[in-house]
């Protein structure tokens, strides 16, 4: 009995849950129909990721003499190298040597800092920029697009020329030894009368410096000095009656400078200019004697006496030169030129111990007027060398 009870129950127990399991869930009719896709997508990771933006251009780094070259005065930008065929730059109308300092409101600091704005676009997006070009800002817009495969430039090929922006330099200075055709006819007629031995006509050297800065559009506004001097000549009097002398000649020039150059080569620059300054001829005489005594009884010598005399130009001084460059900061200069002085005297002046001068009569007019020619070594900026880089 107990038996058969058992196998009752189970045989319910079993009925319940086969009715539970064939249960229909949203249940379909018989008009409704489904659909099965049997297509299994494959998903690449990197696929789900935007493509970069495409610009189309070639960049490198600024250098500072391509920079002063192209008279970029900001210390920040990259400079294009090439375009790309058909490509958004090229929609755009971006050229070869400009420089791009801001896109999208960054600025642009160096290639590695241009490459991580590219990195952070994709096709599609708006693009502002902020280029230079011809000496001034300008704006450019573009969308960026797809990668262009065969862009027909070949970037081992592609160099940073500095060809067509020769520099003129940037300013600098150095020594200047100068060989003057000075006339001291006039010095040497008063020495000789005062029994000294004359100086040499045909020229003499002086020696000075001179410095230059750029002002703009390939000008230079400098200073130039230079002098020379014949220190301590002793007469030989020709009886014992005569005083016993001391002399010191000395020329001077100073002058105000402008000068246009023109970049010719990379190893070569030509220049023309003047200065505007003043000039003179001084001559002190003097009696220097060892010995000093105390004035008493209106009878007394003193050890030193001085006569100085002197003419005064104003000199307008043309001349030519030539710069030849050898590294970004040396470079070899040689000058020409000729310089004529005006006197606002007649004749020669005499210092009075109050630093005051009077006129000397009878004195010579004493003309002023030299043929210059120097060569020397320059100290500055004056990168004009042709760099190569590839990208």
């Amino acid at each position: 009995m107990k038996r058969t009870l058992t196998l009752i129950l189970l045989l319910g127990a079993l009925a319940l849950l086969a009715a539970q399991t064939y249960s229909p869930i949203n249940p379909v009719s018989d008009e409704d129909e489904v659909y099965y896709d049997d297509e299994i997508m494959l998903i690449n990771e990197d696929e789900l990721e935007a493509e970069t933006g495409f610009l189309g251009i070639y960049v490198d780094d600024l250098n500072f003499p391509k920079a002063q070259a192209l008279k970029y005065n900001k210390n920040h930008g990259v400079l294009i190298l090439g375009v790309v065929e058909d490509s958004p730059a090229a929609a755009a109308n971006l050229q070869k040597d400009d420089i791009i300092m801001i896109m999208n409101d960054q600025v642009v600091t160096n290639k590695q800092k241009f490459i991580e704005i590219c990195e952070g676009t994709k096709v599609g997006d708006e693009m502002k920029l902020k280029i230079w070009r011809n000496g001034a800002e300008q704006a450019a817009e573009l969308t960026l697009g797809e990668k262009i495969e065969d862009d027909g430039i070949d970037p081992s090929r592609i160099t940073v020329s500095f060809k067509p922006n020769l520099t003129t330099g940037y300013g600098g200075g150095g020594w200047i030894p100068m060989w003057a055709t000075v006339d001291v006819s006039d010095i040497n007629e008063l020495l000789e009368e005062l029994y000294f031995e004359p100086m040499r006509e045909k020229g003499m050297l002086m020696q000075g410096g001179a410095g230059k800065m750029h002002i703009g559009k390939g000008f230079f506004f400098g200073l130039q000095g230079a002098s020379y001097a014949d220190k301590g000549k002793s007469n030989t009097p020709a009886t014992a009656a005569d005083q016993k002398l001391r002399a010191n000649y000395i020329m001077s020039t100073f002058e105000f400078t402008i000068d246009k150059r023109f970049a010719v080569k990379p190893w070569l620059v030509l220049s023309i200019g003047t200065g505007l300054g003043p000039a003179k001829h001084k001559v002190e005489l003097y009696r220097d004697e060892s010995d000093s005594t105390w004035p008493a009884n209106n009878n007394y010598g003193l050890g030193y006496h001085k006569a100085a005399l002197k003419k005064s130009y104003l000199t307008v001084h043309p001349r030519f030169e030539a710069l030849f460059p050898l590294v970004s900061w040396f470079g070899l200069r040689m000058e020409a030129g000729y310089n004529y002085g005006f006197s606002p005297n007649r004749g020669w002046r005499e210092e009075e111990y109050n630093g005051e001068y009077r006129p000397i009569t009878n004195s010579p007019e004493t003309k002023f007027g030299a043929f210059t020619i120097n060569a020397r070594p320059r100290f500055g900026f004056l990168e004009n060398k042709r760099i190569s880089k590839k990208k």
